[in-house]
């Protein structure tokens, strides 16, 4: 069994504002990763405040510490051993994606890179990860040193990472 967790939270300054129900091809942005994890996670909830959405939605005790926070509120709330993170950044991920990624079998984390790029904020982490990420400042800082297994992608037009009003465009 996994559970899904589709961050929602942040200021979305780089957007303008908030980005959750902006329109990517004629779709709000939230509605591409939350039926992406309704596809294969038996249980998907929002992390982070998006007063528009009526879905159930976990806001951290401490909000304002990015996606880190957001990671760590999931796993600590977590019912299920691994747990599908993924930020609603990232319209262009499909079932496809899920499947090249491939289920976790040990480690604290099974996550893609697109060559060097790394993607922390879609994939599986388990949740016992949460106490060891909560001390340090960004994601990736946060991974190192711990088990992470890093499945690259190579050259992949699906990790479109939607940031600007620009990016809404393609």
């Amino acid at each position: 069994m996994i559970s899904g967790f589709l961050l929602v939270g942040g200021a979305g300054s780089r957007m303008g504002g908030a980005k959750a129900t902006r329109l990517f091809a004629g779709r709000p942005l939230w509605s591409y990763g939350y039926d992406l994890l309704g596809s294969f996670c038996q249980e998907v909830r929002l992390v982070g405040r998006c007063a528009e959405l009526d879905l159930p939605q976990l806001v951290e005790e401490a909000p304002g510490l990015g996606p880190l926070g957001g990671i760590v509120a999931a796993l600590k709330t977590a019912r299920t051993d691994w747990n599908f993170i993924l930020a609603l950044d990232y319209p262009l991920l499909d079932q496809a994606f899920v499947s090249s990624l491939g289920i976790p079998q040990s480690g604290l984390a099974r996550l893609p890179r697109c060559g060097r790029q790394k993607h922390p904020l879609c994939g599986f982490y388990h949740r016992g990860a949460a106490d060891r990420l909560e001390a340090r400042g960004s994601v990736v800082r946060a991974l190192e040193g711990l088990a992470v297994e890093w499945v690259d992608f190579g050259e992949d037009p699906r990790f479109l990472n939607v940031n600007y009003v620009e990016d809404l465009q393609r």
